[in-house]
């Protein structure tokens, strides 16, 4: 039968050195025990448990940091995509109001920017403090990985009615300023 030594070096809870050192202060604490000064250091059950508490905070330490990078990951990814797809001329003179962070927001775009964001055709995005205006394709591609970035993504609709609307007869435009 192998001693406990043996078995602990074999599963790689322990290594020569630290077999060695346990081994060691074994025979002082022998010899401490004869001169009546008792036992101080760890058992080798004690170093085996600590070291496997070791073990296992440094793999949840490795998973949290892996974690980590593949959030930067997607983010610069996200980043890149928003500054790629963006449209460049939005500028305008006509105020776009919506709602970002319980908070009312206006964007002045153009006239045009303003009809294709109210019908669906463009996407409001914000990522780090910064608006993008989006095609719906580009938005949706951004969407699927981080779609907390979505601000305002009005969905495309077909102008007919429904047949059992009551308010069929009444349009209201999309485009009404606030």
């Amino acid at each position: 039968m192998a001693s406990l030594q043996d078995q602990l070096l074999k599963a790689g809870l322990v290594n020569k050195q630290q077999a060695v050192q346990v081994k060691s202060a074994k025979k002082k604490n022998a010899k401490k025990a004869r001169k009546g000064q008792g036992e101080v250091d760890l058992s080798k059950v004690q170093v085996a448990e600590q070291r496997q508490a070791q073990q296992e905070r440094d793999r949840l330490l490795a998973e949290q940091q892996k974690s980590q990078r593949i959030a930067k990951e997607l983010d610069a990814s996200v980043w890149q995509m928003l500054n790629q797809f963006r449209i460049q001329q939005i500028q305008g003179d006509v105020a776009y109001n919506f709602s970002f962070e319980n908070k009312v927001k206006k964007l002045n775009v153009t006239s045009r920017i303003q009809a294709d964001l109210a019908s669906g055709r463009l996407t409001l995005c914000s990522m780090k403090n910064e608006f993008f205006v989006l095609t719906a394709k580009a938005a949706e591609k951004i969407a699927s990985k981080k779609p907390e970035v979505i601000v305002v993504n009005n969905k495309l609709k077909d102008d007919a009615p429904e047949e059992d609307d009551p308010y069929a007869a009444y349009q209201i435009p999309d485009d009404l300023m606030w």
